[in-house]
Protein backbone atom coordinates (compact mmCIF):
# COMPACT_ATOMS: atom_id res chain seq x y z
CA UNK A 1 0.00 0.00 0.00
CA UNK A 2 2.79 2.65 0.72
CA UNK A 3 4.30 1.62 -2.31
CA UNK A 4 0.85 2.74 -4.26
CA UNK A 5 0.83 5.93 -2.06
CA UNK A 6 4.33 6.99 -2.63
CA UNK A 7 3.45 6.18 -6.62
CA UNK A 8 0.48 8.68 -6.63
CA UNK A 9 1.90 11.59 -4.68
CA UNK A 10 5.02 11.31 -6.61
CA UNK A 11 7.26 14.74 -6.36
CA UNK A 12 3.87 16.80 -5.89
CA UNK A 13 2.72 18.44 -2.39
CA UNK A 14 -0.32 17.92 -0.73
CA UNK A 15 -1.35 21.23 -1.74
CA UNK A 16 -1.25 20.11 -5.46
CA UNK A 17 -5.15 19.09 -5.01
CA UNK A 18 -3.92 15.38 -3.78
CA UNK A 19 -5.22 13.59 -0.41
CA UNK A 20 -5.28 10.72 1.80
CA UNK A 21 -7.99 9.57 3.69
CA UNK A 22 -6.87 7.07 6.41
CA UNK A 23 -9.29 5.28 9.05
CA UNK A 24 -7.56 2.46 10.84
CA UNK A 25 -9.83 -0.02 13.42
CA UNK A 26 -8.86 -2.72 15.02
CA UNK A 27 -10.19 -5.12 12.58
CA UNK A 28 -9.53 -3.57 9.12
CA UNK A 29 -8.19 -0.24 7.74
CA UNK A 30 -9.64 1.78 4.81
CA UNK A 31 -7.40 4.24 2.89
CA UNK A 32 -8.71 6.41 0.20
CA UNK A 33 -6.68 8.55 -2.78
CA UNK A 34 -8.11 11.43 -3.75
CA UNK A 35 -7.19 13.71 -6.44
CA UNK A 36 -8.71 17.13 -6.84
CA UNK A 37 -11.54 15.97 -4.59
CA UNK A 38 -12.67 12.36 -7.00
CA UNK A 39 -11.79 9.33 -5.60
CA UNK A 40 -9.02 7.77 -7.72
CA UNK A 41 -8.72 4.69 -5.38
CA UNK A 42 -10.07 2.84 -2.73
CA UNK A 43 -8.47 0.18 -0.58
CA UNK A 44 -9.67 -2.18 2.35
CA UNK A 45 -7.29 -4.47 4.26
CA UNK A 46 -8.49 -6.68 6.68
CA UNK A 47 -6.17 -7.72 9.67
CA UNK A 48 -7.72 -11.37 9.94
CA UNK A 49 -7.55 -12.07 6.31
CA UNK A 50 -5.21 -13.60 4.20
CA UNK A 51 -5.20 -12.20 0.30
CA UNK A 52 -4.79 -14.94 -2.28
CA UNK A 53 -6.30 -13.03 -4.88
CA UNK A 54 -3.52 -13.22 -7.74
CA UNK A 55 -1.03 -16.17 -6.52
CA UNK A 56 -0.36 -19.38 -7.83
CA UNK A 57 -2.14 -22.79 -6.54
CA UNK A 58 -2.21 -26.07 -7.44
CA UNK A 59 -5.43 -27.76 -7.20
CA UNK A 60 -7.86 -30.46 -7.88
CA UNK A 61 -11.23 -29.55 -9.37
CA UNK A 62 -14.14 -30.45 -7.19
CA UNK A 63 -16.77 -29.83 -9.05
CA UNK A 64 -17.70 -27.92 -12.23
CA UNK A 65 -21.02 -25.61 -12.55
CA UNK A 66 -21.60 -25.11 -15.91
CA UNK A 67 -24.57 -22.17 -15.33
CA UNK A 68 -22.30 -20.38 -13.28
CA UNK A 69 -19.38 -20.67 -15.98
CA UNK A 70 -16.64 -21.77 -13.17
CA UNK A 71 -15.50 -25.03 -11.53
CA UNK A 72 -14.86 -25.15 -7.82
CA UNK A 73 -10.57 -25.96 -6.84
CA UNK A 74 -9.60 -27.73 -4.05
CA UNK A 75 -6.21 -25.70 -3.40
CA UNK A 76 -5.46 -26.30 0.56
CA UNK A 77 -7.70 -24.20 2.70
CA UNK A 78 -11.02 -23.96 4.26
CA UNK A 79 -13.17 -23.06 1.28
CA UNK A 80 -12.61 -24.42 -2.53
CA UNK A 81 -11.67 -22.00 -4.89
CA UNK A 82 -13.55 -19.88 -7.45
CA UNK A 83 -12.21 -20.14 -11.01
CA UNK A 84 -14.15 -19.09 -13.76
CA UNK A 85 -13.79 -20.57 -17.08
CA UNK A 86 -11.92 -17.57 -18.68
CA UNK A 87 -9.19 -18.06 -16.07
CA UNK A 88 -8.76 -21.47 -16.64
Amino acid sequence: MLSKIRRFFGPKKLTDGNKIVLNCEKLETRVALLENGSLEEYNVERTDDTNIVGSIFKGVVRNIEPGLKAMFVDIGIEKNAFLHFWDA
